[in-house]
């Protein structure tokens, strides 16, 4: 009856044994599993981090870029301003000019002719 008993026990420890060898076999399968997946995130990281870096360093070109431009944008709004106001005062000078002044005989008889032609034919 104990060896019955003792055979008992024995069949049941191997029982139990090769449940746990099982578990150890799908805890070693699950860790390389698992370290995949890690070194996957990581190259995946390393990635993303290389990224956001060149991501950052082309935001800093082109905010750089924003004020050079607006900078030559202002020169070129100021420039713009005094050539406006040396036309201007280019015409008032030219107008003050031409006021009294009569303009060429072959202007005068141009319009003259154009006027005489346009007349004539209505």
């Amino acid at each position: 009856m104990v060896s019955l008993a003792l055979l008992g026990m024995v069949v049941l420890n191997q029982f139990q044994i090769g449940l746990l060898k099982r578990q150890l076999l799908q805890s070693e399968l699950d860790k390389e599993k698992y370290q995949s997946m890690a070194e996957v995130a990581t190259s995946y990281n390393a990635s993303l981090n290389e990224t956001v870096t060149r991501l950052t360093s082309e935001m800093a070109a082109n905010q750089l870029a924003a004020v050079e431009m607006s900078q030559a944008e202002r020169v070129a709004s100021k420039q713009l301003e005094k050539d406006l106001a040396v036309i201007r005062k280019g015409f008032e000078d030219a107008k003050d000019e031409c006021r009294d002044k009569r303009p060429p005989d072959a202007v005068v008889n141009g319009v003259r002719a154009v006027y005489t032609r346009s007349h004539h034919q209505s």
